[in-house]
């Protein structure tokens, strides 16, 4: 195999090219920029970019591991050749296909700069930030810092104000490189860290990052619908604690299936994806990104289940394929059909509170609605304008005036 050597901060990092372009936040409500998955693999093939785009997402999280592309102190891989090579990716996702991507600083424990948390971890994490935004520069890539650092062994808790802190240098190494990055903090579930949120407010966080991404797990697994008021109570949250309210994005949030135990079935987990993103368009929220494309081979673990893709081989490093996919696929597949082209409008106010009537229009002022309930037996509703529908926990589509729902 030929060697490829390790980059350094000064250097010329990569022969690769990727197509310079603006990097925005996505716009709320806008569907095409907005709806995202998470993938967990690098050097991701064209085929799976393929199948993630006709799937109807455009928006990507994508894991950038420090420790495999840091494994010198102070040289960073991240092309071909390296142990973590995120550029093909991107080049893929963003270069040729033109989406948007979003890297998470990720599986940040203890590397080649110690413990983590540890001064000498931090300063080699401000660094690796540094070197990141360098390589990326004008390559329309967002960063979002850390993924859930509250989730530490007991041996590692550390105060608030370390995240914060950490924050304010690696996103002031950041925009001294790059002063059009676009930089996401937080990273956590508002449900199970209510108080690391709040904390985080107060020292400064909102000024800090462009966006606050949250991991809006509901409860037990609970319907999407419960996003709704936990938005709001974050939103007031950051009115309160931090003097002001800055995007909120969602990065992370899915339901696993079965066999494993609580496991929804995969009608379930299709009716509440497509709902999660629903929901989210119409709450404002500026990126809605589904956890996750892949399914692993192993029904008993939870972690293994939560994807778009049944397991279909003995290796996670399969490809997967479309007689993989789980009805989720095609349940947000068939939404994209119905709102390419389209943002979140208004939602109809209706008397049932079980009922989501909620319309979007496309650049002609074309409207359609996607709608739904969440009561258990199903209903008939008669909507001014829409005419009579049937509906289930599954949302259907309707141009209007038509009245046959997609």
């Amino acid at each position: 195999m030929k060697k490829i050597a390790a980059i350094t901060m000064g250097t010329v990092l990569g022969m690769m090219t990727l197509n310079a372009r603006s990097v925005e936040l996505p716009r709320p409500g806008v569907f095409d920029e907005v709806v995202g998955m998470n993938i967990h693999t690098t050097n991701t093939s064209m085929a799976e970019l393929k199948l993630v785009e006709e799937g109807g997402w455009s928006f990507m999280r994508a894991d950038l591991n420090w420790p495999l592309v840091e494994t010198t102190k102070g040289q960073y891989n991240f092309g071909p050749g390296g142990q973590w090579p995120i550029d093909v990716t991107v080049q893929r996702w963003h270069g040729e296909l033109g989406h948007s991507i979003m890297l998470i600083f990720c599986d940040v424990g203890k590397n080649v700069h110690g413990k983590q948390w540890s001064p000498e971890w931090q300063d080699g994490f401000v660094k690796f930030a540094a070197a990141t935004a360098a390589h990326y520069k004008g390559k329309g890539v967002i960063y979002e810092l850390l993924n859930e650092p509250f989730k530490d062994p007991i041996e590692d808790q550390y105060p608030p104000s370390v995240y914060v802190d950490l924050a304010r240098r690696a996103a002031k190494a950041i925009r001294e490189v790059d002063p059009d990055a676009k930089i996401v903090g937080g990273v956590v579930s508002p449900l199970f860290a209510p108080d690391y949120l709040k904390a985080w407010m107060k020292l400064g966080l909102l000024d800090i990052v462009d966006a606050l991404s949250l991991h809006p797990y509901p409860s037990e697994q609970g319907r999407p619908e419960e996003l709704v008021e936990m938005y709001a109570e974050v939103r007031h949250w950051m009115k309160e604690y931090g003097g002001k309210v800055i995007p909120l994005m969602s990065s992370e949030c899915g339901w696993y299936t079965e066999p494993v135990p609580n496991g929804r079935p995969y009608e379930v987990q299709a009716q509440y994806g497509v709902r999660y993103h629903l929901i989210n368009l119409s709450q404002g929220v500026f990126g809605s990104i589904q956890f996750c494309f892949r399914t692993y081979p192993d029904p008993t673990n939870p972690d293994a289940n939560w994807g778009m893709m049944k397991p279909h081989s003995a290796t996670a490093n399969e490809e997967p394929v479309l007689a993989d996919a789980k009805p989720a696929y095609f349940a947000v597949q068939k939404m994209a059909q119905a709102l390419k082209g389209k943002h979140f409008s208004h939602r109809i106010d209706v008397d049932f509170s079980y009922d989501w009537l909620l319309v979007f229009e496309g650049p002609d002022g074309r409207q359609t609605l996607a709608a739904w309930t969440v009561f258990d037996f199903g209903r008939t509703v008669k909507v001014p304008g829409w005419g009579t529908l049937n509906l289930t926990k599954m949302p259907i589509y309707v141009d209007q005036p038509n009245a046959e729902g997609r």
